[in-house]
């Protein structure tokens, strides 16, 4: 598979878990995607 398809489903994914999260519980999603977006530039240093 390429990689940039994959790394396009994971910000998807990403952005799908924070927003389930955000329109269940509503508690930070602003933190959701912050975590989201820090693991994401983990992966790429």
């Amino acid at each position: 598979m390429n990689l940039k398809y994959i790394e396009y489903i994971r910000i998807i994914m990403c952005f799908t878990q924070g927003y389930k999260i955000w329109h269940s519980k509503n508690p930070l999603p602003e933190k959701q995607e912050v975590i989201c977006w820090w693991d994401k530039l983990n992966q790429l240093i």
